[in-house]
């Protein structure tokens, strides 16, 4: 999963050339045949096509321009490894997901989807996830694996 400002604003320039390059090779990259992402706009400003597949995903976490969380979410380390890196932040030693975007009841499946993974986040008073420190260094040295060769996103593994 990539977030709106990561999927839509992906020009590779040299800052997010870094992170292109083990997108393409990993299984999302596999997945979605990736070799190139390219934002379509109409004349409103409105994302019409995405190449390689993405306008597909993108419409599964957009209805009617509101951000859900899709039905048949497939949770991998992945997708959660994105999550954070998308929406995630550390602070004094704790995981917080900025996903205030989502409805409360979205968060609550997406709570439902972590507890499935052994993570139990809670839900703060702002709707975003928290991780306690106990936890927060268990997800993340799950989804660590996956920021191999991305060293643009090393500070957010610190704790």
């Amino acid at each position: 999963m990539i977030s709106d400002d990561e999927l839509l604003d992906f020009d590779f320039d040299k800052e997010v050339k870094e992170t292109k390059e083990p997108i393409v090779s990993n299984e999302l990259g596999k997945r979605f045949n990736i070799k190139a992402i390219s934002p379509i706009f109409n004349q409103k400003n409105e994302l019409t096509e995405i190449k390689d597949n993405f306008l597909e995903e993108y419409n599964k976490w957009y209805i009617d321009k509101i951000k859900i969380i899709p039905f048949d979410l497939k949770i991998s380390s992945l997708i959660f490894y994105w999550l954070y890196i998308c929406y995630g932040y550390n602070s004094n030693n704790n995981v917080y997901l900025c996903t205030d975007s989502f409805t409360n009841n979205d968060n609550k499946k997406l709570i439902k989807k972590f507890n499935e993974n052994n993570f139990y986040p809670t839900l703060t008073s702002q709707n975003r996830l928290f991780f306690d420190k106990e936890e927060s260094i268990k997800f993340l040295n799950w989804i660590i694996i996956h920021n191999e060769n991305i060293n643009i996103y090393n500070y957010k593994f610190k704790i």
